[in-house]
């Protein structure tokens, strides 16, 4: 039988230096899950809902670091608040819980862990529905899980979380208004474009006749601008008749045409707090940890942030906020998911947390900033020596990247020395680990419709299957921060032994009708005004660009498969090249990189197509069947495992995975 308890509120009047900032907790749903399923020897779990609100002091200086707090309205005690709904899951018994939460800082309002862990196929989290839970793994486990919002421009409805956050007013009650911009790369024409990034919520319009109001067009990276007149374009939608959050469309007379970079910097007003939600993320760790009254306590924590929400969690040590209002440390761990060097639009006005950068989408946004490293790197341009991590923590830290991360995000710079063009030294509380030849996020087999119409076979999509190295990876940050059992050491390309190179002198073995790309993303020096550095407001729109950063990129060995790092199996043990990166195949400018995804590229099948058509090794040589590639595919499973880089429970589903791979590619030969 299904449990249920409704309690209308629970409210706290925490007092600063005791009580962790939850000032009210509302419990709208409290069940235990799946009617009482045992998820093995941690028994049943329970599943918590409602909504939080968060009171934070202005005159702390733990907050000091937040943009515009000043202009944000105080309720009676004097605290600025904000509200959030959430949901937990824990095991309905208190002596059966691991004593480690983790907080998941939603990527734009979703829900990621379980699919990462438990292999779910759904993103949600419902109380009876079993798909949600997947195999379960994150249960058995016994941990706390915990997801509340942080971010405010995320839509209403559709089960996503998200953080009510005040609109800040000038001191005279007058609305603040600002200069924000939007971009787009445009591959089918068409006529209207919605403002917000990812159809988040853009701020309102201020003035339509402004004359601030400019839409601009290019017809490449490299570009001029060109100005169209306002008599060609407007606004539409609801947001632009009054300050409520809404949508907010743009539309243009002759469409938006294919090809094109269109950007838009308009006068917007009513910013919000939008750097609250680094607090938000930081008091949550503190409720649980530190508030007696909270219903899901935890000793530890762990907040894992993916891609936007890894850069998050950059930004989040950075600006310090790792340590709660009374001085006590909020996370004891976090891994950090595929966020390369960069941090965010997160806490500054008018700031856009949506946004991201690509080498061939989002350009130009405050993403990536130096500093970029934990050590400390000196900026000969800019005249600063800092590091990303400049407030003093204990917190053990993961960075994960693919190789997308190294072409499209810059994470050679969290751990070189873009300067002296050498490896840094790293700190003792961190581990970096690159995932090799990996895209940024995981994709099956190929079929036939990703198949790059092509003189030779080409697949878009990169189907190395990294989720059982992220599992590994969470159970050894787990045994350092509860047990302090070290982790392995850092696995990154390096300058020292060259398997990190600059583009020139990136060697990729020939691959007939294949282009390299031009270039990787490569962050530029941006000048956004004389008050961004002190206020953190953005008077130039769009910024002024120069002095690009030095990227480096993984070396690859003659499969084209990159040398260093973590190898996932299918590098191990290889049938194809994998590559982290892949142009703009069937779009406008196809010789840029698409955002994202990379390629699939099966060997030359022996070596007559090899010496006729392809440099790489040919697969009849490597291989006299599938036997003998089974039983290598087993051996170099079992060094992953003996490397704590895999769980003995993964390896039959990477096995099978395996042999299906094989398959495949025998089935590709006889086309």
């Amino acid at each position: 039988m299904r449990t249920f308890f409704f309690l209308w509120s629970i409210t706290y009047f925490p007092f600063s230096g005791i009580y962790a900032r939850v000032i009210q907790m509302s419990l709208s749903e409290h069940m235990i899950v799946m009617n009482g399923h045992k998820f093995g020897s941690r028994g049943s779990y329970e599943y918590l809902s409602g909504s939080l609100t968060f009171g934070i002091d202005p005159k702390n200086k733990m907050n000091r670091n937040l943009c515009d707090l000043d202009l944000a309205p105080l309720n009676s005690k004097g605290l600025v608040e904000a509200k959030t709904n959430f949901k937990v899951l824990q095991p309905s018994d208190p002596k059966k819980r691991n004593g480690l939460a983790i907080v998941e800082v939603s990527n734009r309002g979703g829900i990621a862990l379980m699919r990462y862990y438990n292999l779910a196929t759904t993103g949600q989290v419902r109380p009876n529905v079993p798909a949600d839970y997947g195999n379960e793994y994150l249960m058995r486990e016994g941990y706390t899980l915990i997801w509340i919002g942080w971010e405010w421009d995320i839509p209403d409805g559709q089960n996503l979380l998200r953080l009510e956050v005040p609109i800040l007013k000038n001191i005279d009650g007058n609305a603040v208004t600002g200069l924000v911009r939007s971009d787009w790369v445009i591959d089918q024409t068409i006529s209207t474009l919605g403002v917000g990034h990812r159809n988040m919520i853009p701020y309102p319009v201020s003035s339509f006749d402004s004359p601030k109001n400019v839409l601009t067009y290019r017809n490449s990276l490299s570009g001029s601008k060109i100005k169209i007149p306002k008599s060609s374009w407007s606004f539409a939608g609801s947001s632009i008749e009054s300050s409520q959050r809404g949508t907010l469309n743009i539309t243009l007379s002759e469409g938006f045409q294919s090809g094109s970079i269109y950007e838009l910097v308009y006068e917007a007003k009513d910013p919000v707090l939008s750097g609250y939600g680094l607090a938000a993320i930081r008091d949550i760790a503190a409720f649980v940890k530190y508030d007696p009254a909270c219903p899901f306590p935890v000793k530890k924590t762990i907040a894992q942030g993916i891609s936007q929400t890894g850069r998050f969690l950059r930004h989040f040590l950075y600006e310090g906020f790792n340590v709660d209002e009374s001085g006590r440390i909020a996370y004891d761990g976090m891994m950090v998911l595929m966020a390369g060097a960069g941090r965010g639009s997160f806490n500054h006005r008018f700031a856009q947390p949506s946004r991201d950068a690509h080498r061939y989408s989002s350009f130009d946004y405050p993403t990536d900033l130096y500093p970029f490293a934990s050590t400390v790197v000196y900026d000969t341009t800019l005249q600063k020596k800092e590091s990303i991590r400049p407030y003093q923590d204990t917190a053990k830290i993961f960075y994960i990247n693919s190789g997308y991360e190294y072409w499209s995000r810059g994470a050679s710079l969290i751990h070189t020395d873009f300067t002296t063009q050498k490896d840094l030294k790293l700190p003792r509380y961190e581990r970096y680990f690159h995932l090799a030849s990996a895209q940024h996020y995981n994709e099956n087999i190929p079929d036939s419709s990703r198949r790059i119409a092509s003189a030779y076979s080409f697949y878009k999509g990169n189907p190395i299957y990294t989720l059982p190295y992220f599992k590994a990876l969470l159970l050894q940050l787990k045994e350092w921060v509860l047990d302090h059992r070290l982790p392995s050491d850092h696995q990154i390309p390096m300058i020292a032994d060259s398997t990190l190179v600059i583009i020139q002198k990136f060697k990729f073995p020939y691959i007939p009708g294949l282009d390299l790309p031009r270039s990787p993303y490569i962050p530029n020096r941006l000048y956004m005004g004389p008050r961004w550095q002190n206020a953190k407001i953005i008077d130039q729109e769009p910024p002024v660009a120069a002095d690009p950063y030095l990227i480096m990129i993984p070396a690859v060995d003659p499969y084209g498969n990159e040398r260093s790092g973590i190898k996932p199996i299918e590098l191990c043990v290889p049938l194809a090249t994998y590559t982290p990166w892949s142009l703009r195949f069937g779009l406008a400018h196809p010789g840029e990189m698409d955002d994202f995804r990379g390629l699939f590229i099966p060997l030359p099948e022996d070596a007559i197509q090899r010496t006729t058509r392809d440099m790489r090794p040919a697969f009849n040589g490597l291989y006299k069947n599938k036997d003998e590639y089974l039983s290598k595919i087993e051996f170099e499973l079992g060094k992953l495992v003996a490397q704590r880089f895999l769980l003995v429970d993964d390896v039959p589903a990477l096995k099978t995975r395996s042999s299906q791979l094989w398959d495949w590619i025998q089935t590709y030969y006889q086309r």
